[in-house]
C-alpha cells in the first residue's frame, strides 16, 4: 500500500505533493506513508543508510520542502542497495 499508493501510481500521493496539488488530508497521508518505511528492516544492505536515506524523506515531506522531497524520492536510490522487509517480518 505504502508504495502503490504513496509512490508509485499514476496520481500517487508523492506526485500530488510534488505538483501542489496535494490536499491538506492527502499530504498528512503522504508523511504517514514515509513514516511507516522506518519500521522497515532492509535484507541487504546497511540498516543504518536506509534509516538515513528514510529520514531525509521523512523530513522533506514534513517540511514540504519540494526540492528536497523530490531528490529524496528517488526510488531507484532506495531499492538498489535495500531490499526491506514488513516490519513484522524478519
Amino acid at each position: 500500500e505504502i508504495m502503490q499508493e504513496g509512490f508509485k501510481k499514476e496520481g500517487s500521493l508523492k506526485n500530488l505533493v510534488l505538483d501542489g496539488k496535494a490536499t491538506d488530508e492527502q499530504k498528512a497521508k503522504f508523511v504517514d506513508y514515509v513514516e511507516n518505511l522506518a519500521k522497515y528492516k532492509v535484507r541487504k544492505g546497511e540498516q543504518e543508510e536506509f534509516e538515513k536515506r528514510v529520514g531525509a524523506l521523512i523530513t522533506a515531506a514534513k517540511d514540504t520542502d519540494l526540492a528536497a522531497l523530490d531528490g529524496a524520492v528517488n526510488c531507484k536510490s532506495c531499492h538498489t542497495p535495500h531490499k526491506i522487509y514488513p516490519p513484522n517480518k524478519k
